[in-house]
């Protein structure tokens, strides 16, 4: 069958235009496109080839029967762009079919099955035997470090070493100094400049709001449109979708349907506690959790101020680096004494304190993810002090009332993540005092009276946490970009 004849054959079985390359000898290579895919088929024994030809983009797929080593090297140097050279003791035949895989994993595959390897040094790739590279002389090379430890990337590059291998690290000059063969080397400076990378920062900028209920009264939040709410804790994550004038309950019951209002009434109870909560009903003392926009946030932070007993408790803010925990306090610490209990004579001595800590505490753990979402554990907790404990020695100790949830956020630059649902019970301080007399200082205590109490089922406390994260910009990286042409 003549040249022409088999690339009809081929044409009309494939559908698909072909073309070959015929060497000296009257080898004959004949290659499909299909797409961004290229398919080579050996026809007839191949020769030494010629070094013509293209890069070709996309995956190649490759079909090769008794092929000779260096014509294989030669097409996946045609369809890569890639110089490939080959040693002298490369030599062999390929029987091997591949379908759509990069030309890089192809021509690995290729190289790990018939004892091959190589080394690349920037756009040249030399195959070579493993004999070979085991009787190759040692390269050394210094990697100086932007970001990353010294030490802790040597320990890592020690486990890929070959036997040959040495590495070393300058705490002073924070570099890494590799000895190895160098296949090796090439390796390794791939993975050191993936280690040695900016670790990302997040700024995180969080609002405690407190805000005083009465007995016939539910705090509402207008969630808006765009909101999604996850709760917890529960069975399983679960996200609620927030639509104004959605229909709930019996037909005609619509909840969030006046924009801004901050409380919502005229519908059943049921109703009433969607619209007002803002999210699905909760037992008491649980967590809910939610995301919006900053100008949301800006909207709920204004209505909320229009309520005369609502008050921001504190704004703290801060840094944290990739995958590093920060936490926020917003209480008091409590030393509690150690005891120590004489069996002999039942007397206790004060061994030490230990502190413990109350009031709100916010733990956070931010991960920016490759699309540069901020992956965040969010860890709320609120410790109160609670009544005094007397043990069998006669020694007190003050229990503590601890409500806490963990949850799992993905937030992008700038969103806002909600935090509310907790209540609990507010003291309410009453004053009486004498006109005048009352207001005078020092003995004015003398003729008022203040009394702290907690009237049962009356009056609450509803703290919502807003916190909005940020990733930190590269402001060197951002003046270099701006001042590039």
């Amino acid at each position: 069958m003549g040249l022409m004849a088999v690339l009809t054959l081929v044409h009309l079985i494939s559908g698909s235009p072909v073309w070959c390359d015929e060497a000296e000898s009257g080898e004959v290579i004949v290659e499909e496109q299909s797409g961004t895919q290229t398919h080579a088929h050996v026809l007839v024994s191949p020769v030494e080839p010629s070094a013509e030809g293209s890069a070709q983009a996309g995956t190649i797929s490759v079909d090769f029967k008794d092929a000779d080593i260096r014509q294989v090297l030669r097409i996946l140097s045609l369809k890569s762009g890639v110089d490939i050279v080959a040693g002298p003791d490369v030599e062999g035949l390929v029987t091997i079919k591949l379908t759509s895989v990069p030309w890089e994993q192809a021509l690995d595959i290729v190289l790990r099955t018939y004892g091959l390897t190589y080394d690349r040094k920037g756009n040249v790739i030399r195959v070579m035997s493993l004999e070979a590279v085991e009787q190759e002389a040692l390269g050394t090379e210094v990697f100086p470090l932007n970001y990353a430890k010294s030490k802790e990337v040597m320990d890592i590059v020690k486990e890929m070493l070959t036997d040959r291998g040495k590495v070393k690290f300058d705490d002073r000059t924070n570099t890494v100094i590799v000895t190895d063969l160098p296949a090796s080397l090439f390796q390794l400076k791939q993975v050191i400049e993936r280690l040695d990378r900016q670790t990302p920062q997040v700024h995180i900028e969080s609002r405690f709001v407190e805000t005083r209920l009465t007995r016939d009264e539910n705090l509402g939040i207008d969630w808006f449109d765009s909101m999604q709410l996850t709760v917890s804790p529960a069975t399983s994550s679960t996200t609620f979708p927030f639509r104004t004038g959605a229909t709930y309950g019996k037909a005609g019951e619509a909840f969030l349907t006046k924009p801004g209002d901050l409380f919502y009434t005229g519908t059943s109870a049921a109703t009433n506690a969607v619209a007002n909560q803002g999210f699905i009903p909760n037992a008491g003392g649980q967590f809910v959790f939610g995301t919006i926009t900053l100008a949301q946030l800006n909207t709920t932070i204004n209505m909320l101020k229009q309520r005369v007993d609502t008050r921001v408790i504190s704004n703290p803010t801060i840094v944290t680096l990739n995958n590093q925990e920060a936490s926020v306090q917003v209480g008091t610490d409590v030393n509690i004494p150690n005891f120590q209990v004489d069996p002999s004579t039942g007397r206790a001595t004060v061994s030490g304190f230990q502190t413990r800590s109350t009031g709100i505490i916010l733990k956070v753990k931010p991960q920016v993810n490759l699309e540069q979402e901020i992956v965040m554990d969010v860890k709320p907790e609120i410790t109160t002090v609670g009544s005094d404990r007397t043990y069998a020695s006669g020694i007190t100790f003050p229990d503590f009332d601890v409500q806490k949830a963990q949850t799992q956020v993905r937030l992008v630059d700038g969103q806002t993540l909600a935090i509310g649902g907790l209540k609990r019970q507010a003291e309410r301080v009453t004053q009486s005092k004498i006109p005048i007399l009352g207001d005078l200082p020092i003995v004015g205590v003398l003729f008022s009276n203040r009394r702290e109490q907690t009237p049962s089922g009356q009056d609450q406390l509803d703290l919502l946490i807003f916190m909005t994260v940020h990733l930190v910009k590269d402001k060197a990286k951002q003046a270099v970009a701006a001042a590039s042409p």
